[in-house]
C-alpha cells in the first residue's frame, strides 16, 4: 500500500489532469518551478506553458536517494539521475530522455481518453495562500491535496504520511511575465525521436 501511494503520487507530480488539453489554465502564458520529494526521489520541475496552457514544456530532473542500512536518518544522493522533457502540443506529446537524446512522440487523437475517466471525486476544502497567490485547496479522491491557482496547481500533497515522510510537490518560482520564444515548444534538434 505504501508504495503504491509513492508510485501514484510520483506519477501524478508531473502528469497534469488536463494531459487532453480538455482542461486549460485561467492565465496565458507562465514559467513555474517545483520541487518535489517522496522519500525516493527529490527533484526539480520546470513547467512552461503558452496559449492557456494549449503548448507546454515540462523538465524534470531527478537524483534517487539511498538511506545507510546502519542508520536510516544518513540520506545521501545515488549516482541515479534522470532528465526528462515532456512537450505537449494540440496533436503530440513528447516524452524526451535529455541525457540519453531519444525520444517517442504520441499523438493524441490515438490515445484512449474520455472525459469520465479524468473525473474524480474533487471536493473543495479550503482557501490559503502560497506563494502570495490566493488558492483553493481541493482534495481529490481522499488521497491528493492540490492548491490551486487560475487552475494551476501550486503544490501537491499525499495526504496519508507514508512511514513519517511527506511527500509532496511545491512551486519554488512563478513567473507570469515568461517570454515565450519561437522555437520554445520544438522538440531539440539533438533528440531523435521514435514515431
Amino acid at each position: 500500500m505504501q508504495l503504491s501511494c509513492l508510485v501514484m503520487f510520483t506519477s501524478t507530480a508531473s502528469a497534469q489532469p488536463d494531459s487532453s488539453n480538455s482542461e486549460r489554465y485561467d492565465i496565458k502564458t507562465c514559467k513555474i518551478v517545483y520541487k518535489f520529494s517522496n522519500g525516493m526521489q527529490e527533484g526539480i520541475r520546470t513547467l512552461i506553458f503558452d496559449s492557456w496552457g494549449d503548448y507546454k514544456k515540462e523538465t524534470t530532473q531527478t537524483n534517487m536517494l539511498t538511506f545507510a542500512k546502519d542508520d536510516p536518518s544518513k540520506i545521501s544522493v545515488d549516482s541515479f539521475k534522470s532528465n526528462i522533457m515532456i512537450i505537449r502540443t494540440p496533436k503530440s506529446i513528447y516524452k524526451l530522455d535529455i541525457d540519453k537524446r531519444t525520444g517517442t512522440k504520441v499523438n493524441i487523437q490515438n490515445l484512449p481518453f474520455s472525459r469520465e475517466a479524468l473525473k474524480s471525486s474533487r471536493i473543495t476544502i479550503g482557501k490559503d495562500t502560497f506563494l502570495n497567490r490566493p488558492c483553493e485547496i481541493i482534495e481529490i479522491d481522499g488521497a491528493i491535496r492540490l492548491w490551486m491557482w487560475n487552475k494551476i496547481p501550486l503544490k501537491k500533497q499525499l495526504i496519508p504520511v507514508v512511514n513519517g515522510i511527506v511527500i509532496e510537490e511545491s512551486a519554488i518560482s512563478i513567473d507570469e511575465n515568461y517570454s515565450v520564444s519561437s522555437a520554445e515548444f520544438d522538440v531539440p534538434g539533438n533528440i531523435i525521436v521514435n514515431e
